[in-house]
């Protein structure tokens, strides 16, 4: 009988649901068929139907629920689908799948310092209030954007994730360098 196990990873407190110890990660659509549960469970339910490792910080998810899972998907899609309007992401990597807790709270993290950053210019005298205006409404768009698909999908496609990150670097490359707000540079060299 194969075992299937829990491995925490040397990165902390990041942990990997781990699938058969010989099996490898299967791309294509499996059957599922979970119940609403803990999300935790059912993202080791996902690793072991699927075969895939999933990286995952086990802090994130303590205290959220999933939705009931039923169907064929391939693993990126059940992820996606067992993440959808909890704020967090989830995508494949060459190891297997990762969750993203932080996608949202970096994102918008990286938009409030930005308008700070604007409005601060804006007094100062240094943006037009015309140029302030557009800013503010590229900034205003992303708030509004990304956290809507986030919790529709589960995930933000990579066409999304660049339009969000060219968003925030064209309003970013008018007012300057300004705090590298919860790891804006390590979210967009995943981009």
């Amino acid at each position: 009988m194969t075992r299937f196990y829990l491995a925490a990873l040397a990165l902390g407190s990041a942990t990997a649901f781990a699938a058969p110890a010989a099996a490898e990660c299967n791309r294509a659509p499996a059957a599922y068929a979970m119940p609403a549960q803990r999300l935790d469970q059912a993202v080791q339910q996902l690793a072991h139907i699927s075969g895939c490792f999933v990286k995952m910080d086990p802090a994130m998810v303590a205290d959220r629920r999933a939705p009931a899972l039923k169907g064929r998907y391939r693993p990126e899609e059940a992820l996606a689908r067992l993440v959808r309007g909890t704020g967090y992401t989830a995508h494949s990597t060459s190891e297997g799948l990762a969750f993203d807790g932080d996608l949202l709270a970096v994102t918008m993290s990286q938009a409030r310092a930005l308008r700070t950053a604007v409005q601060t210019h804006a007094r100062a005298g240094h943006l037009s209030p015309a140029q302030a205006t557009r800013l503010r409404a590229t900034l205003t768009q992303v708030e509004r954007t990304v956290p809507r698909q986030v919790n529709a999908q589960g995930m933000l496609t990579p066409a999304q994730k660049r339009d969000a990150i060219t968003k925030l670097d064209a309003v970013r490359s008018a007012v300057g360098p300004v705090e590298d707000a919860r790891g804006w540079a390590a979210f967009k060299r995943a981009a």
